[in-house]
């Protein structure tokens, strides 16, 4: 049973129902129910990739989040079973056909970053050159202190 964290819920909501895409960096302390709200937010969220990072060596990171994104109604998945590259896996999620639009939730994602400190950068480019122009809304979460560093 959820309870509480209205306000986060309807911070998120406003966000995911505007007219534009949005980035959002979600964090608090360890285990003061973080995961717990975006699963309860993404409840009614059909086109919705939920992953939660693990510390992974990057090829298996990599493979991990790729069966996350091939799921769903991602064309990627009838022509390859895994991305070769993190840039390739980000950009397939402008390819997803739906009415809808596209949420990508990445848990723990300083696990992802640890194994490769190039994934942050990554992120930002294509944000700020082809994603930010989709219907897109990607959610980071993290916990502090890990704010502003990914290792």
């Amino acid at each position: 049973m959820f309870i509480g964290r209205n306000k986060e819920l309807d911070y998120l909501r406003s966000h995911y129902e505007s007219k534009q895409s949005e980035l959002i960096v979600f964090y608090g302390r360890r285990r003061v129910g973080k995961t717990e709200t975006l699963n309860e937010f993404t409840k009614n969220i059909t086109n919705c990739f939920f992953y939660s990072s693990k510390e992974y060596p990057d090829n298996i990171q990599l493979e991990s989040f790729s069966k996350t994104l091939l799921t769903n109604d991602n064309p990627a998945s009838a022509y390859i079973s895994k991305f070769n590259t993190w840039e390739d896996a980000f950009k397939s999620l402008k390819s997803v056909n739906s009415e809808e639009k596209t949420l990508l939730i990445i848990d723990e994602f300083p696990y992802m970053c640890k194994s490769n400190p190039a994934i942050p950068s990554i992120l930002q480019i294509l944000w700020d050159t082809e994603l930010n122009n989709a219907e897109s809304r990607l959610i980071l979460n993290r916990q502090l202190p890990d704010l502003l560093h990914c290792n």
